[in-house]
């Protein structure tokens, strides 16, 4: 073919693709929205699920590289999406969902690891292209996109990074790099590699811990070490929540609105908690229950707290880790740092009136 045909050619092609590309961009994020609701459904957890639509500059590029005959046929990437999961063992769950739920061209499929020698660093990664399974395509919202071939990438948050990184200074294996910097890059790729193993048996190691503690604590086992996860269990299955709410009503604090409490927010709360626990001296979760029976004492600091605030023309609500957090306080008050500031989570009235209740109590 000379240089006009061939222009000719990349014109129309051009042209052709102007014209479908609306429909491949449906695709991969009707595609992308699908993805993540088989993962949400599997109860895997994933960091982000992306898409993408090959532009008009890669595509004609591609043709003129590889010199297709019939591009729109011969090209299955036109379409993409990009799942990143936090660790690499639910990479895999994803990629055995994906050859359930499509069918699967596993001869233009790659597994970029088993592109690596031993002695090798490189991009970890695997590329599946897929086209809609028959029943799926025969819905009504799918049956525009039957036949049509999409790429999906599944990778870990680390193995992500090495895309972005390698991406940017241009090396993919080991060849490519100048000598002077192969060992390095061989050592990061390396460090990254066994920081995903790590992350991996992390996790599994905290599940097998936090359900040590989840045992411990039904049957009454509390002489435990106070953290995040202990106290989460104890809190869960010893503590009467709605009685502490009741109980900072009774104080005049506003009624907490019913509502469902987020993780991020509970486990924000936690932490303030634990610090203040941890502040004052107390080290296991028996030492926490023990603490207990001295909280029905503490309603006139409560009061007195509550009166501080509205004062400050502010309200107060009746959350009950909030109310744990007051009576702990009140209750260990001569322990207390003057500078305490309750992990800086609270609004400055709110650590203001903390503070003077606190002084107050340590003083009487």
């Amino acid at each position: 073919m000379n240089i006009s045909e061939q222009n000719r050619d990349l014109s129309e092609f051009e042209r052709l693709y102007r014209e479908k590309r609306y429909l491949y961009e449906d695709f991969a994020r009707d595609l992308r929205d699908l993805m993540e609701k088989l993962i949400k459904n599997a109860g895997i957890p994933f960091d982000k699920v992306v898409y993408r639509t090959k532009d008009i500059e890669s595509f004609l590029k591609k043709i003129v590289r590889k010199v297709y005959d019939d591009p729109f046929e011969q090209i299955k990437d036109f379409a993409g999406v990009r799942v990143i999961t936090y660790y690499q063992d639910d990479a895999e769950k994803v990629i055995r969902m994906i050859r359930a739920e499509f069918e699967v061209d596993e001869a233009e499929s790659v597994d970029k690891v088993n592109h690596l020698s031993a002695n090798e660093f490189g991009y970890r990664s695997v590329h599946l292209i897929v086209s809609l399974s028959q029943n799926r395509a025969q819905q009504p919202e799918w049956k525009r996109f039957a036949g049509l071939w999409a790429e999906i990438q599944v990778r870990s948050v680390l193995q992500d990074a090495w895309a972005d990184l390698s991406h940017r200074i241009d090396y993919k294996i080991t060849s490519q790099a100048p000598t002077e910097l192969r060992r390095r890059l061989f050592r990061l790729s390396a460090l990254l590699e066994l920081a995903d193993e790590e992350f991996t048996e992390i996790r599994d190691l905290s599940e097998v811990i936090t359900k040590g503690y989840r045992d411990n604590v039904s049957q009454g086992r509390l002489d435990l070490p106070v953290n995040l996860d202990s106290l989460e269990e104890f809190i869960e299955q010893k503590v009467d929540l709605q009685k502490w709410a009741q109980f900072g009503v009774e104080a005049g604090m506003q009624a907490f609105p019913e509502i469902e409490i987020d993780n991020k927010y509970k486990s924000g709360r936690l932490g303030i908690l634990l610090r203040t626990l941890q502040e004052t001296g107390i080290t296991t979760i028996a030492g926490f229950e023990a603490v207990f029976p001295d909280f029905e004492q503490r309603q006139s600091q409560l009061q007195r707290f509550v009166e501080l605030v509205k004062a400050a023309g502010k309200t107060v609500y009746a959350v009950p880790l909030d109310v744990l957090i007051l009576l702990v306080s009140f209750a260990k008050a001569d322990a207390i740092p003057p500078d305490f500031n309750w992990g800086g989570r609270y609004r400055p009235f709110i650590i203001e009136a903390l503070r003077k209740v606190c002084r107050e109590q340590a003083g009487a």
